[in-house]
C-alpha cells in the first residue's frame, strides 16, 4: 500500500511515523520549507510509546505525479481547499481518502472535489504537536485512530488489506459499525471543551478553580449534547461521563489546542463552533453559551486578519 500524508504536523506526523516504523510506504505531501527539513533531518518523534526517527518521503505539489492507495488528510479545516487541489495528481477512483479533520462539513468538500474517490470516514484520538525544531511530540499514551468502512466497499479486498497493514503499525486502530455516532460523540467533546476552555481564557482547572466554572462548563455541554440529540445522536453514558469528567478535574492541564492557537496569535477552526451552532438552527435550538463562544472567537479571528 502506497500512502500519502497530506501535512506534517502533529496529527499527519505522528500517524506517519509510526505507519514508516511498521515498514509502510508513505510519502508526506507538505509545503517546500517542511520538505526540505524532512528530507535533511528526518523526522523524529518523542513518545511514551516509543521514539521514532526515521528518514521519510517528502515531496511539494509539483514533484506529485502518481495516484495512492490512501491518502490520509491531517491538515487543518481552514487549509482544506487549498490541500485537495494540490493532491489532484494523486486521487483515481481506486483512491481512498481518509480525513482526520474535526466536525462534519469537510466530508463534503472531498466529495464534491473527488467523486470518484472513495471516501471513508474517521476520527483520532491523539494528543501530539509539531514543535518549533519540527520534532513530533506525543503528550500521553494514547493513540487511537478509528474508521467506518461504507458498506459499499467493506467487500473490497484493497480496504481490507489496508485495513490490516494500518493493524502493524503501533497505535490502535478501530474499524467502527457505528461511525456516525461516534463522529457525534468527539464533536461534542471537543465542541464543549473548546467552548469551556476559549470561553473563560484557561485550561479546565483554571476554570473548576473559579465560582461558577464548573457551573458554566456543565452549562455548555448540556447545550452540545441538546444540539447532537436533536439530530438523531443522543450522547451514549460513557461518553457523557468522558465529556463531563474532562471538563471538572481540578488541577487539569487539559484545554482546546483552539485555546493555544488564541494564545499563540494563530489562526483557529472556526468552523468546528460555527458547524454546532448551524446544527442548532436547523432544530430551532437556542445556545446563548455557545452563540457568546462563537462571537468572542470570531471578533479574534476578524482581528488577526
Amino acid at each position: 500500500m502506497n500512502v500519502l500524508i497530506v501535512g506534517c504536523g502533529g496529527i499527519g506526523g505522528y500517524f506517519g511515523a509510526r505507519l514508516i516504523e511498521a515498514g509502510t510506504k508513505v510519502t508526506f505531501l507538505t509545503r517546500e520549507k517542511t520538505q526540505q527539513r524532512l528530507q535533511g533531518e528526518g523526522l523524529k518523534l518523542f513518545s511514551a510509546r516509543g521514539d521514532v526517527f526515521v528518514s521519510v518521503d517528502a515531496i511539494t505539489k509539483a514533484s506529485l505525479k502518481q495516484p495512492y492507495d490512501l491518502i490520509l488528510l491531517t491538515c487543518k479545516t481552514y487549509d482544506l481547499p487549498q490541500c485537495l487541489k494540490d493532491c489532484e495528481a494523486a486521487v483515481n477512483d481506486k483512491t481512498y481518502i481518509l480525513p482526520m479533520l474535526n466536525g462534519f462539513g469537510h466530508y463534503q468538500q472531498i466529495q464534491d472535489a473527488y467523486p470518484k474517490a472513495r471516501l471513508l470516514h474517521g476520527y483520532c484520538n491523539v494528543s501530539a504537536a509539531r514543535e518549533s525544531n519540527g520534532h513530533i511530540r506525543h503528550y500521553n499514551s494514547i493513540h487511537e485512530m478509528t474508521i467506518g468502512i461504507p458498506s459499499a466497499y467493506s467487500e473490497d479486498e484493497r480496504v481490507n488489506a489496508l485495513i490490516e497493514q494500518l493493524k502493524l503499525a503501533n497505535f490502535n486502530l478501530r474499524v467502527s459499525k457505528a461511525i456516525q455516532q461516534e463522529l457525534w460523540e468527539k464533536f461534542v467533546f471537543i465542541n464543549a471543551l473548546a467552548g469551556v476552555t476559549t470561553l473563560l481564557r484557561g485550561t479546565v482547572g483554571d476554570v473548576v478553580e473559579t465560582q461558577y466554572g464548573a457551573q458554566t462548563a456543565s452549562a455548555i455541554i448540556d447545550e452540545c449534547q441538546t444540539v447532537a440529540k436533536a439530530h438523531g445522536y443522543a450522547i451514549r453514558p460513557r461518553s457523557n461521563k468522558i465529556t463531563r469528567d474532562a471538563c471538572k478535574q481540578k488541577n487539569s492541564p487539559l484545554s482546546a489546542s483552539m485555546l493555544k492557537d488564541i494564545q499563540n496569535n494563530h489562526e483557529i477552526e472556526l468552523n468546528l463552533i460555527s458547524e454546532l451552532c448551524n446544527f442548532a438552527e436547523q432544530k430551532s435550538i437556542k445556545l446563548p453559551l455557545m452563540n457568546a463562544v462563537h462571537s468572542q472567537l470570531e471578533v479574534y479571528q476578524n482581528q488577526l486578519r
